[in-house]
Order: C-alpha cells, then structure tokens, then sequence
C-alpha cells in the first residue's frame, strides 16, 4: 500500500487512468492506494480522506467496474449518488466527473474489452453500450461475494504477496474475480440515465476539455464560456449537478490546489508567495492569504518555506512520507467506524 499527502503525487499514481484532482474540503489531503495487476484483470483499492472533485479520463481499451469498498462519505459519478451496494459500469474511452463528500473507500476493477465481452450475462443488458456511465444493483449475494474477494485480494498485496508470486493461487483468484463479477451483472437491476442528464454530461466534457487545454495555468469564467459556446447559466446548472458547487467556485478551488502544488515543489531560494499566488490569478493578497489558511490550515509562506523531504524513490523517502501521512490521518487503512479494511479471512474466497 502507497500513501500520499500531495493530490497530484497520488492522482499521478492512479494511471493509466488519466485523473485531475481538485481538493474541495479545508485541511490535510491523504490518500492510500493498493494496486494488484493479474494476468487479465488489475484492482485498485484508495482511500481518501478530505473531499475533492476529479475529471476521470479512461483509457480506449479497458472497461473499469467502481464501488464502494465500505461505508464513506458518498461520492457522486456524472452527478449521480453512488448506492452501497452498486456497481458504476463506465464505457471504455469515456470520460466523466467524480465528486466525493470526505472520507471515501473505493475499489475498481479494470477489464480489457474481450474479457468484457465474456461477461455479457443477458441480452438485455449491453454492457459494451457506449453511455458515459451507468450504474447497476446486483443481488445482495452477488455483490457481498465480489466485495469480499476484492478485499482479500487487497489483504493479500499488503499482507501476503508471496502467495500472489504462485501461478496457480493467481490464476485462482483473477478467475474466481470475473465469475463474480459476471454473477453481479447476471439480471441485474440497470438505473437508467435521462436524456437531461445525458445533455449536462456534454456540456461537462466540454468544460473539462477547456481545462485540459490550459491545464496548468489559470483559466476564468468568461473565457471557458466562450470556448465551449455556452451560456454562464446553462454551464452554472450543469457544475452544480456534477460537481456540487458553481463554476466560479470550482475555477478558483481549482487555482488554488495549483497555488498549493507549486509552493509545495518550488524552490524557495527563487519563488515567492506573491510570484506564484499572481501567476495564478490572486491580486488580492490579503484575501488570498486568509482563504489558503482555511483551506490548508497554514500560510502560503509556511508551505513555501517547509524543509526539503528526502529525495523521491528512496527508502528514506517512502518511509518518512508514509510515517507523516499516518500522524495526519490515524485511521487510514480503518474504515469508517469500522475495523481494517483488509481483515478478512483468505478462506471467504469459498
């Protein structure tokens, strides 16, 4: 398991996947990822404790099934509510906006497209259908089975990976893995989108490819506007179905996760608070100041000023990264109200 206390180290993490994070909730960003590629299939397993709004790129040759691992916060997928017991089915290639409410636990599995193929249960139900997102109910047996051995395939990248070393034990688990998830989409309930939303999620694509094509530096309201060729009030509906808040809010939460990533990796001897906050659209300074406080419970000169961590991809490095993020977040890897994530026994795989 890698934790991380920079949303973009930990979106870089979530590749090939292509994620933009912007941290929407005052305080200390920490994530934990637990990757497990198979021959066929790869798992994720995160958690996230401060609440953000991510654009979700996927990529053209694998389908990614998505639910909650175990009680959170909530989390919103093309502006609709993620139920406990569901699966989001995301179209290869698509793209999508993702909101979470705080503290989140989350797991994914990612199929090639023959895989997906095969895991065609009824013909009534076209998973290969191209809509953006869709979301569907399993039975309440299905769905506990493929939490359960989800989990423990998590328990065993951090607690036993030599048993994932032996052919057979992974050949095992990555089988047993699609005859669960193929048993979650056999009949299964679809939540159907409405044509409304289908019309919003255009317009979303749109916007997330004006900041896209100025990812990295600032970008305002009107000039968005313009360049996707719709009305502020039609764009102002669509950002608060998706993302929960209006687009001038999210621009400038947006602009200042990038103030925080800068002063995070600039060079103190060269960079000034004022320099970076200007280069991205703060002129007010005193307002600037006292909304970075609040939102990262310190000073911009504070971040600008902290002493340089050890060099990355060094043990000292990890170590020292992990031993911050646990003092920040002392249930990471708990669930919410619960015990561990991964105590659960190897023999639930029957």
């Amino acid at each position: 398991m890698h934790v991380y206390d920079d949303a973009e180290s930990y979106a870089a993490a979530l590749r090939p996947v292509l994620v933009q994070l912007t941290v929407t909730q005052p305080g200390q960003f920490a994530a934990s990822l637990t990757e497990l590629t198979l021959e066929r299939v790869t798992l994720k397993r995160t958690e996230e404790v401060l609440a953000r709004i991510a654009h979700v790129a996927l990529v053209p040759d694998l389908a990614v099934f998505t639910f909650l691992a175990s009680a959170g916060d909530g989390v919103f997928f093309a502006g609709t509510e993620l139920q406990r017991n569901a699966i989001v089915v995301h179209a290869a290639g698509r793209d999508y906006y993702q909101r979470t409410m705080g503290y989140l636990p989350l797991a994914s599995i990612s199929v090639p497209l023959d895989v997906l193929a095969g895991l065609q249960a009824t013909p009534e139900f076209d998973i290969t259908s191209p809509f953006l997102s869709r979301t569907v109910l399993p039975t309440a047996h299905a769905m506990q089975r493929l939490m359960r051995l989800h989990a423990v395939a998590g328990g065993m990248v951090a607690h036993a990976p030599e048993v994932l070393q032996q052919p057979g034990a992974a050949h095992g688990l990555e089988q047993a893995l699609i005859e669960a998830l193929h048993d979650c989409l056999d009949g299964t309930c679809q939540v159907q989108e409405s044509a409304s939303q289908r019309g919003h999620e255009v317009v979303m694509r749109r916007f997330a490819g004006a900041l896209e094509a100025n990812s990295g530096i600032s970008i305002f309201l009107p000039e968005i506007c313009a360049a996707i060729g719709v009305p502020a009030r039609t764009l102002r509906d669509c950002c608060h179905e998706h993302l929960g808040m209006g687009p001038k809010h999210f621009l400038m939460l947006r602009r200042m996760n990038l103030v925080r990533h800068a002063l995070l990796t600039g060079d103190n001897e060269i960079s000034t608070v004022t320099q970076v906050a200007t280069e991205f659209g703060f002129w007010e300074l005193g307002r600037f100041a006292v909304t970075y406080r609040e939102l990262y419970g310190e000073a911009p000169s504070t971040t600008l000023r902290r002493d340089s961590a050890p060099a990355a991809g060094t043990p000292a490095a990890g170590a020292e990264r992990n031993s911050h993020v646990r003092q920040w977040v002392p249930a990471l890897g708990h669930g919410k109200g619960h015990g561990p994530l991964w105590d659960l026994s190897f023999a639930e795989t029957a």
